[in-house]
């Protein structure tokens, strides 16, 4: 093909060049286009031709041209009228070129695409790609034969922009090779979609499976698709959750009313929970414990609509709403302060006495649910605020810790409130005794059984007496404890002791044998605090002695005071003077080890001042936090491959790596021959709370910390000399050898609702407004944020939470009354314990169910056998025992105890049990009870 330009003349101003095709002249003009024969060509072909080749003229006078069409004005009705006849033979001519051009190998083409290409179908496309590519294949062949494929991609690459910068094809392959090797180690599916789409699409599907064969054309398709909508390598947008929201509203509201019934729940003492809504915002609502589990509080209420006949949503939305709802489910509990748990059991002893009476057909006419709601509610009082309520002075009797703290027979122990009066009452504190003055009222109209009620009832309400005076005392002896932080100046320091519970051996690998008969060992723990003399911050160094085996009693905690005074001498000369203080466990609140600690004094320079008790059953210390870091440490020791057999491998395992914090390790053991035999009496002693000591050994104690002068103790004979503890290894210093206590600042509560928060008041509207204005224009316009189901019933157990501790969360301020108190001064203090013989009736009965336990290897249970000395009756009907010979499950157990061990004794002969061993039995019950209070 030659291309050529034409002269310029008279006739062809308009002509721009000139294409010779097949013989055929075509000229091009800036405004139309002439053919000689153009039954030879079509308007497609005439579109895509160029003239490039300025080497031909063109005659002035030339009667080639058969029409001349304008070229920019071809439209899709001119190209559709011409003739088929014409159609087909200029098809004819392609077919016969291409036939020449690919050697027989193309196949003719039968149609030509007058259509959008993007309108075809696919088949259609695939058939023109073919086509094409196969044509395009044998012309480049016929410039390049058997190099079609370089030089058409040597085209490609010219087309490329030239600022564009590709990589080699070593560097492709490598990075491929890389992605396909990160898809294999990689096992999250949202990570290989990741990494697939980088290389989806550089190949077909056919050669990306050639290079992984272990991936679908599945994996491939959406690979791609995620290319496309979020971009190659892009992370794979979190999926929200959808939530199907087609509750029934009257089944839900049935549920709610239901499961939010307060039977089901109990506020909790403390604590708060968080309610998340699904539009991020959190909801706080106060820690309510959920008193049945999910499943037995849904059969519950199945049953129910089976007795209503009403239609309930089924078991799974069942669960679902009350998993959102969340709550703290009832659970066995261990180690339960004893007074708080009597007096908790004694409330639900009178809670079930008024369910009884309700049940009863007679006085139907009281509100007995009045009643059950005032006991509840003086529960959690006791439970929650009581304790916030109590200060030194106060002009309520139930809350002046002054007047009820005063022993009224001792004046040294007592202060008088001559500053104030005690002219008014707490409404909460009246609750209970308002409570069983109804009750005494109704059971003084029965005839039957109404001296075993009113003894219960009495019993009852001295437990929850001595409750509410055992958190009194918790009070007043921790003000003794901070007191004591605060006034701490340079050269003092307060020391908090306490046993640990014993450490069992620990083996990396242990053998069942080795599992069974484990006898654990002793460690004593003595933490020193005291004010750092730069800072000013308290600071604290932890002194544990680990024993092989050692009795846990005076003695041994007369060594271990004496070996830690000694070391903080050497370590800390600056401290002169120490603070002691412990809980009441049997070797600490003794009149040895106080008769011992002057003597302690004045052998290791560091003079004792004070020792201080904190409540029985509310003795948690600092020694139990740093308790718990070094048994994390010593089991992580033991995960390590290490063993812990001995009380040295112990002080090895709490020693590597740096040991712990702030905590120093000796290993020793007692030396009891220095133990002297003399025994120190002090009447009463387990009654004082807080001692003094002198310089020269005089003792000044007091019941309660703060109250009266103090009662003076002369010293008595007793004497114990020095300790000699033996020091198997001593104390190593850590690498942290001081730790620091942070001071707990008081956190405000931003829970209560702004000022101006106005909620639209449709129910499935989520919407708030600042103003009334733009609240009554959102009504108008009706445009609801639609609130999630899940929402709404959040927002209704937020409701019902905050309904449930309402009774719990008053103040103060506003509450007292005015009116005159019951209370006697010093109702707050310890009780004295009578000692209540034992009748001959009570004798025989327990010693007859003690020996059938003995001959048939059933042991009586003695829960068991208090509850049936309340129901045994005669041959005639008549009961046993009366009200008043009803015994304690403590007693029965202390009884049992003194009959097992006449048994083993073989001076004991006769089965009887004397009145001296019966004087025994009383005084080891009281002891019994004694330790119970103390521990």
């Amino acid at each position: 093909m030659n291309n050529v330009k034409c002269q310029d003349t008279t006739f062809s101003e308009k002509i721009a060049r000139v294409r010779v095709v097949g013989g055929d002249l075509l000229v091009y003009v800036k405004d139309s286009i002439a053919v000689k024969n153009r039954s030879d060509l079509s308007i497609n072909t005439l579109e895509t031709l160029e003239v490039t080749d300025d080497s031909l003229d063109l005659p002035v006078n030339s009667e080639v041209f058969d029409m001349i069409t304008p070229f920019n004005s071809q439209s899709s009705s001119q190209i559709s009228s011409w003739s088929q006849e014409n159609d087909i033979h200029f098809l004819s001519s392609i077919n016969k070129a291409m036939d020449i051009l690919g050697h027989g190998k193309i196949s003719p083409i039968k149609f030509q695409i007058r259509t959008n290409i993007e309108d075809l179908k696919p088949s259609t496309l695939r058939y023109l790609k073919r086509k094409a590519t196969t044509t395009v294949h044998e012309a480049l062949d016929c410039i390049a034969p058997s190099q079609a494929k370089k030089l058409l991609q040597l085209l490609h690459i010219d087309k490329e922009p030239s600022s564009r910068t590709k990589l080699s094809n070593t560097e492709d392959i490598k990075l491929q090779q890389l992605i396909i090797q990160l898809y294999n180690e990689s096992s999250d599916r949202n990570a290989k979609i990741q990494l697939l789409s980088m290389v989806s699409d550089l190949s077909s599907k056919k050669a990306l499976q050639d290079l992984m064969p272990w991936i679908s054309q599945y994996a491939v398709d959406t690979a791609r698709q995620h290319a496309v909508k979020h971009g190659k390598g892009v992370p794979l947008p979190n999926k929200e959750k959808f939530t199907r929201q087609r509750i029934d509203k009257g089944k839900l509201d049935h549920a709610l009313d239901f499961f939010f019934d307060p039977t089901f729940h109990q506020v909790s003492s403390f604590g708060t929970k968080e309610l998340k809504l699904s539009s991020g915002e959190v909801l706080q609502i106060p820690e309510v414990v959920r008193t049945a589990c999910h499943s037995s509080i849904v059969d519950t209420y199945m049953s129910y609509c089976k007795e209503t006949e009403f239609e309930p949503l089924s078991r799974a939305t069942l669960f679902n709403i009350l998993s959102e709802c969340p709550a703290s489910h009832r659970t066995n509990l261990k180690g339960l302060d004893n007074i708080a748990a009597d007096g908790v059991c004694a409330m639900d002893t009178l809670l079930e006495i008024v369910a009884n009476f309700q049940n009863s057909t007679v006085h139907q006419n009281t509100n007995f649910s009045d009643m059950k709601e005032k006991l509840i509610s003086y529960k959690l009082y006791l439970k929650t605020d009581f304790k916030h309520h109590v200060q030194m002075k106060d002009q309520c009797s139930d809350h002046c810790i002054q007047f009820a703290l005063s022993d009224p027979t001792e004046k040294k122990l007592a202060r008088s409130c001559t500053d104030h009066l005690h002219d008014m009452k707490c409404p909460r504190c009246c609750l209970l005794p308002d409570t069983v003055i109804e009750l005494k009222r109704i059971i003084s109209e029965f005839t039957e059984e109404r001296t075993e009620f009113l003894v219960d009832i009495e019993t009852a309400e001295g437990k929850v007496l001595d409750w509410k005076s055992h958190i009194l005392r918790c009070v007043n002896q921790d003000r003794c404890r901070l007191e004591t932080l605060q006034n701490l100046t340079e050269g003092d320091a307060m020391i908090v002791m306490d046993w640990a519970m014993k450490f069992l051996p620990l083996r990396h690998r242990e053998k069942q044998s080795d599992f069974f008969g484990q006898k654990g060992f002793n460690w004593h723990v003595t933490v020193v605090i005291f004010k750092d003399i730069d800072d000013l911050t308290l600071k604290h160094r932890t002194y544990v002695h680990t024993i092989e085996s050692a009795k846990q009693d005076w003695y041994s905690i007369t060594s271990v005071i004496e070996h830690t005074l000694k070391t903080i001498k050497d370590q800390m000369p600056n401290i002169k003077s120490v603070v002691l203080r412990s809980d009441n466990a049997g070797c600490y609140h003794c009149s040895n080890l106080r008769h011992s600690l002057h003597g302690i004094s004045q052998r290791t320079g560091v003079y004792i001042k004070e020792y201080d008790f904190s409540e029985a059953q509310n003795g948690k210390s600092y020694c139990d936090s740093k308790i718990a870091h070094m048994r994390g440490k010593m089991r992580k020791y033991v995960l390590e491959g290490g063993d812990i057999r001995s009380s040295t491998e112990m002080k090895e395992a709490l020693d590597v790596y740096g040991g712990v914090s702030g905590c120093q390790i000796s290993n020793v053991t007692i030396d009891t021959e220095s133990q002297t035999k003399d025994q120190s009496q002090l009447k009463g002693i387990t009654k004082y709370s807080n001692v003094k000591i002198d310089h020269d050994g005089r003792l000044t104690c007091w019941k309660a910390f703060g109250i009266g002068e103090g009662q003076c103790i002369t010293m008595s004979s007793f004497n114990q000399e020095d300790t000699n503890l033996n020091v198997l290894e001593d104390f190593s210093l850590p690498k942290h050898i001081e730790g620091s206590i942070k001071n707990s600042n008081s956190i405000v509560n931003d829970q209560v609702p702004r000022e101006g928060d106005l909620y639209c008041p449709e129910m499935t509207c989520s919407r708030k407004f600042k103003s009334y204005s733009e609240l009554e224009d959102h009504c108008f316009v009706g445009d609801h944020a639609l609130c999630p189901t899940h929402d709404l019933i959040k927002l209704q157990w937020k409701g019902v939470c905050l309904d449930i501790s309402s009774c719990s969360v008053k103040t103060r301020e506003g509450s007292l009354q005015n009116g005159d108190s019951t209370l006697q001064s010093g109702w707050g203090l310890k009780k004295d314990r009578k000692s209540v013989r034992f009748s001959l009736k009570t004798k025989n009965y327990l010693k007859e169910i003690f020996d059938s336990g003995e001959k048939n290897g059933q042991k009586a249970n003695a829960s068991n056998v208090a509850k049936n000395m309340r129901i045994s009756r005669d041959n005639t009907g008549k009961k046993i025992f009366s009200p008043h010979e009803y015994l304690q499950p403590s007693q029965i157990v202390s009884y049992f105890s003194r009959l097992a061990l006449l048994l083993k004794c073989p001076s004991k002969k006769d089965c009887e049990v004397s009145d001296e061993d019966l004087e025994s039995a009383i005084a080891l019950i009281n002891r019994s009870e004694a330790l119970e209070e103390l521990l």
